[in-house]
């Protein structure tokens, strides 16, 4: 006891302090437990419980609950891809334009429908009635977007470890230019602009993403230069579709790898879950199956 009879624990000053280290190290966002991080083991240098979409919780029961419910929020929109109508079709745009005629359209048009399937843009460029660059063209004032020139650009190798393979396949898009200071994304299609997919980068990487279009082969050419290049681990799970299973393997993986930051987005058919340790980056990917 000190000579006022007071432990020194109790006292104003010390309360005070504690206070302020509870507002620099907030309780567990966790609404059933509150727990605060110890500040001696804080001092110490021992990590403490995990950020999850910013927020921290305390240990890995809670943050296996919060990941649990984040993706029961996001298995639904899975899948869910958006893309917007044109008003005018690839065919009528490139006639239009003087590209091709009447009847360039009519048999392409034929062709496609005795195939059932393929593009319109592909059947003409088939017919050498217009030629890809000419194609990429139109569908860029279609989208109302720019036409990045891929072939001759290497800026997406500089890009290439921010979004997982499976991601740039499936949405078939590659990133092509990157921009630190203002955090802007370019990224190139080759077809449909999967805003879905964009939006879900543009959470995971606290980014703003700017759709481009490439032509077809040069698209295709950078994506298998990306498979070769090196990349930060990417784990996929093909028959996952259960949220708290999702969680259970999310909490796993964050104690193996020891993570201090864990990030979880829908990207089109996958729900990619970050985890961050000490800057090293792994990416799980949990393809979700439909069930319609």
């Amino acid at each position: 006891r000190s000579s006022s009879g007071q432990h020194p624990r109790g006292g104003p000053a010390v309360r005070a302090a504690l206070a302020r280290w509870r507002e620099g190290f907030p309780a567990c966002e966790l609404s059933t437990c509150k727990k605060h991080p110890s500040p001696w083991r804080v001092l110490a240098g021992e990590r403490q419980g995990i950020r999850l979409q910013g927020r921290w919780y305390c240990g890995p029961e809670c943050f296996e609950k919060a990941a649990r419910d984040l993706y029961s929020q996001l298995l639904p929109a899975a899948n869910r891809r958006q893309s917007k109508r044109h008003r005018v079709p690839l065919g009528l745009m490139l006639f239009s334009l003087g590209h091709i005629s009447q009847p360039d359209l009519q048999g392409a048009l034929q062709a496609q429908k005795d195939s059932g399937a393929g593009r319109i843009g592909e059947w003409l460029q088939k017919a050498g009635a217009v030629s890809e660059q000419q194609v990429t063209a139109a569908l860029a004032m279609q989208w109302s977007c720019p036409v990045f020139p891929l072939e001759s650009h290497r800026r997406f190798l500089d890009c290439a470890q921010l979004i997982p393979m499976p991601l740039l396949e499936s949405a078939h898009m590659v990133p092509v230019h990157y921009l630190p200071s203002s955090k802007f994304l370019y990224v190139a299609f080759a077809e449909a602009i999967d805003y879905t997919t964009l939006y879900g980068v543009e959470q995971m990487l606290d980014c703003r993403t700017e759709p481009c279009l490439a032509t077809e082969s040069a698209l295709e050419r950078a994506l298998e230069e990306l498979r070769q290049e090196p990349r930060p681990p990417e784990v996929v799970f093909d028959s996952v579709v259960d949220a708290p299973e999702m969680a259970a393997t999310a909490r796993s993986y964050a104690l193996q790898l020891g993570a201090d930051d864990a990030r979880i987005v829908c990207c089109g058919e996958y729900i990619w879950t970050r985890l961050e340790s000490k800057g090293q980056i792994n990416n799980l990917l949990f393809q979700v199956i439909s069930r319609n």
